[in-house]
């Protein structure tokens, strides 16, 4: 049982780790408006819960696709964080200017950041 408790954190840990290596600097980046395509939480059988919220933007007339997967340890805050993201939802992305098909989600104000 040790075992699959250990695994939940040692998982977010890491994608937490990987996260803030994936946007360090964005804070830096342009500012653009992006709408939400689909806001879930995949079914895990062993790790940490995680939220993936998807979305679409445009750069110059060309549409991109993003997604944000956020880890929690807690299954009910990785759910409360994905229900803030209702398809349709107009958020705010920040766009790598060197590459514009790489962005990441300005988490809004009142997002949970609950575990």
């Amino acid at each position: 049982m040790a075992g699959f408790v250990l695994d939940i954190y040692i998982e977010w840990i890491v994608r937490f780790v990987l996260r803030f290596a994936r946007e360090f600097g964005a804070e830096r980046w342009p500012i653009h408006q992006a709408k939400v395509t689909g806001a879930f939480c995949p079914k895990v059988g062993y790790g940490c819960e995680k939220a993936e919220i998807n979305y679409t933007y445009s750069i110059d007339g060309e549409t991109h696709l993003g997604s944000n997967v956020k880890p929690f340890i807690v299954s009910n805050s990785a759910r409360k964080y994905a229900e803030q993201f209702p398809k349709g939802k107009r958020i705010t992305v920040r766009v790598k200017p060197s590459n514009p098909s790489f962005s990441v989600l300005v988490d809004s104000e009142n997002a949970v950041e609950i575990f």
